[in-house]
């Protein structure tokens, strides 16, 4: 099978025009249906709508292929617009990828949904570090939160969740620092994002550091070697966060 890198993963985000602001998934539709059932009656009533006269339709929808899925996210079931996300012709929330179909077959829905929303948190941490001003950076914050919240909601460790590309996908690392650094780093910027979306303690930096390195303490990611940072060590990672 083929793997899935960050590359592709960001492209499908950025396809996704019925996903505005990034937010968590709760719902695969191919866990739910007959999926070649369902492509084919999506399909059949693409026919049917492009048959319509132009000043109806617009421009011709093409069909979908049934190596795809149709990913719902929380605010379709919390607006009961599931039907409408279903046959909308336009396939705003439908993803044509050979890999991710695949994933359907091999993973449960709740372990692709976590995966999915994994990949989703590393998409925005990437795009965080690559935002050319602050006002950038700030907006993405709030998707980041709500995929933070999903993840403490189901009672999901998001440090123990693999997203369906490997990180060495992601970039280049920068020079002099390790990759184990780099990933220590990573987990403490998950972490103060947590922290920030529970509203707990003073919300500074200082408090976020101890809460920070207490939560490493009870639950080290399998991967970190070597003792956890030092509260005054994982201040410094925190000042150096916008």
């Amino acid at each position: 099978m083929m793997k899935l890198t960050a590359k592709r993963f960001n492209r499908i985000v950025q396809r996704l025009p019925g996903l505005p602001l990034i937010c968590p998934i709760t719902m695969v539709w191919n866990y739910h249906c007959n999926w070649k059932e369902n492509v084919e009656r999506l399909n059949h009533g693409i026919d049917l709508f492009n048959k319509l006269p132009e000043e109806h339709r617009g421009i011709d929808q093409t069909h979908i292929s049934e190596a795809s899925i149709l990913v719902i996210p929380d605010f379709v079931v919390e607006h009961d617009k599931l039907n409408d996300v279903i046959k909308d012709f336009r396939k705003e929330l439908y993803i044509e990828d050979k890999i991710l179909y695949e994933y359907t077959k091999e993973l449960s829905e709740k372990d692709f949904i976590a995966r999915f929303n994994k990949s989703l948190y590393e998409h925005i941490l990437q795009e965080i570090k690559s935002a050319k001003s602050s006002s950038d950076s700030i907006k993405l914050e709030e998707p980041l939160k709500k995929i933070a919240n999903w993840f403490w909601s189901e009672d999901i460790n998001i440090s123990e969740v693999k997203p369906f590309y490997s990180k060495k996908n992601v970039g280049g690392r920068p020079a002099g620092k390790s990759k184990q650094t780099i990933q220590k780093k990573d987990e403490i910027r998950k972490l103060f994002v947590l922290y920030k979306s529970k509203d707990i303690g003073d919300q500074n930096k200082k408090d976020a550091a101890r809460w920070i390195r207490d939560s490493l303490l009870k639950s080290k990611p399998k991967w970190w070697k070597g003792a956890v940072y030092k509260e005054s060590t994982i201040y410094k990672v925190l000042k150096t966060l916008k």
